[in-house]
């Protein structure tokens, strides 16, 4: 039994490690969810912020998306998507326990959810 849990607990690690290992490219990132995108331009709007994020993201100004991403799940705490990202901006500054909290947050809000579509 014992070895069992340990395999587990490293399968799980490793799998871990390959999500927040790999680099984010543009068609990983979520789009917000229609709901989001169909809302207001207003500043405030948690997609904006999303969408900003998102922008950042890619340009590698990772504290000013972390910016962006905090926004947008203080105005909206199920936003996966945000949460999602956030992890990976929170691991490329290296802020491992803030973002092993934000991939946390979105799998607590859906456990089946991934940034890439299935085939």
């Amino acid at each position: 039994m014992k070895h069992f849990l340990v395999g587990s607990l490293a399968f799980l690690l490793s799998g871990f490690l390959l999500l927040v290992d790999r680099p984010v490219r543009a068609q990983d990132v979520p789009a917000p969810p229609a709901a989001a995108q169909e809302a207001s331009s207003d500043t405030s709007d948690s997609s904006l912020h999303y969408k900003n994020a998102v922008q950042l993201y890619q340009k590698k100004a990772f504290p000013e998306a972390i910016d962006e991403l905090e926004q947008a799940v203080d105005e909206d705490p199920d936003y996966k998507e945000a949460y999602y990202l956030l992890g990976y901006a929170y691991y490329k500054v290296g802020k491992m326990d803030l973002s092993r909290d934000a991939f946390n947050q979105a799998y607590d809000l859906d456990p089946n959810y991934s940034p890439i579509p299935p085939k």
